[in-house]
């Protein structure tokens, strides 16, 4: 058994780890230099870029931390919103003004239409 086991396999174990080694030995001394490059190149970019992102970041946490200290755009602010609501007043009031008027007058046309209709019939 043992010797039909090792006629019918002959050497093919032994010539498969042989070349197992040899794609190891191809990787190791190929490849891996290869991916190490790759990789650098890819790290390097990548560290570069969050650089920049980061001063990004630190130009606008100083700007935000200049106008938080800065009071003045709020004051700015609730003026503005003063004047708005004060200018939105008269118009509503400028507004109920006209509406009034347009009725009274609406009222005068009805009123001088009627006597002309009667001075007709009559």
């Amino acid at each position: 058994m043992v010797r039909e086991f090792e006629q019918k396999r002959g050497d093919r174990e032994v010539d498969n780890l042989f070349r197992v080694i040899e794609n190891i030995t191809e990787i190791k001394d190929t490849e891996i230099e290869r991916c190490k490059q790759v990789g650098d190149q890819a790290l390097n970019k990548a560290n570069i870029d969050l650089a920049q992102a980061l001063d990004i970041c630190s130009c606008f946490g100083g700007l935000e931390e200049t106008y938080k200290q800065d009071a003045t755009i709020e004051d700015t602010r609730h003026k503005r919103k003063i004047v708005w609501d004060a200018f939105m007043d008269g118009v509503t009031a400028k507004y109920s003004e006209i509406n009034s008027s347009f009725e009274v007058k609406e009222e005068e046309l009805r009123k001088l239409y009627d006597d002309f209709e009667k001075k007709l019939l009559v």
